[in-house]
């Protein structure tokens, strides 16, 4: 059953990821998706499921500033870090365990299970499915961000809760409809 913050579209990217978890990303010549949920329209998409899935050249450039869920790990001691793809915050530029600068490459985060560090639940703020949920966890193999919790029983939310990174609408304004990363609990 979907969520008040998902569609058929974001079911679609939900399995291709599965799917192509084990597939070198490279070799899959194209995507094929078509809905009869409204708004939607067949190519777009299948234009907006390669996004997640880094196949188009342009997003596949600029892949941290959208929607991939990208970090870095450091060459040499091996510590990945998520910076939220240097949305908001500068790059980052020293390692957080060796403290090694500029030495960094590619890491993602999207295929990886996490674990709750710590959490909130804000009884004010206006969200769509209240309490909003926010967490902060640490992925498996390293890495700690904040992150909106979704699919939870607020009363069940604990630290250490295993969770997975899955891609969810994040907001819809004056007509544009925006997508990012939530956390969600780990599902039997």
């Amino acid at each position: 059953m979907a969520g008040y913050d998902e569609d058929s579209l974001m079911m679609a990217v939900e399995a291709a990821i599965d799917c192509l978890r084990d597939i070198d990303s490279h070799t899959v010549d194209g995507i094929f998706f078509a809905t009869t949920t409204s708004p939607y329209k067949e190519k777009q998409c299948s234009a907006l499921m390669a996004l997640p899935l880094d196949r188009l050249s342009a997003i596949w450039r600029e892949r941290r500033v959208l929607l991939g869920l990208w970090g870095v790990k450091c060459k040499r001691c091996g510590t990945p870090q998520y910076d939220n793809g240097a949305m908001g915050t500068s790059p980052i530029r020293v390692c957080a365990e060796c403290q090694a600068q500029d030495d960094f490459e590619d890491y993602n985060f999207a295929g990886r299970k996490a674990r709750v560090f710590s959490f909130t639940l804000d009884q004010l703020a206006q969200v769509a499915d209240p309490p909003a949920s926010v967490v902060l966890v640490d992925f498996e193999g390293g890495g700690r961000a904040f992150f909106d919790l979704t699919d939870r029983d607020p009363d069940k939310i604990e630290v250490g809760t295993e969770v997975e990174m899955t891609f969810r609408k994040m907001q819809f304004d004056r007509g544009i409809t925006n997508y990012f990363w939530k956390a969600r609990p780990i599902r039997c």
